[in-house]
């Protein structure tokens, strides 16, 4: 079965951003990630993640987390199967920013 590491990035906006979607035939674990607070206004904000499971019903991972102005969140292990996402919402537009890597198996 091959491997692959897979980076996923993204703004989050106000409504469910999509951060990643597990390929058909695949299962995939996100094993590394932070969200940063980049807000120029040094405000704090918040980040809810999710996970839509393969049922199309959502699992709230955390809601509406704190981040502190500059500060970042380190994001824990998510494992996911085929066609399942990972949604990230936040309490403003482009003021935080994922980075994680996922490692997907086939």
């Amino acid at each position: 079965m091959p491997t692959n590491f897979v980076p996923a990035n993204v703004a989050i906006g106000t409504s469910r951003t999509l951060l990643y979607t597990t390929p058909g035939s695949t299962q995939s674990v996100l094993f590394a990630g932070t969200v940063a607070n980049i807000d120029a206004a040094l405000a704090d904000h918040w980040v809810t993640i999710e996970v839509q499971k393969a049922d199309a019903s959502y699992v709230v991972v955390g809601y509406r987390i704190p981040i502190t102005s500059g500060g970042s969140l380190n994001l824990g292990k998510i494992a996911m199967i085929a066609t399942e996402k990972v949604y990230l919402t936040a309490d403003a537009v482009s003021v935080l920013v994922a980075n994680t890597s996922i490692v997907e198996k086939t």
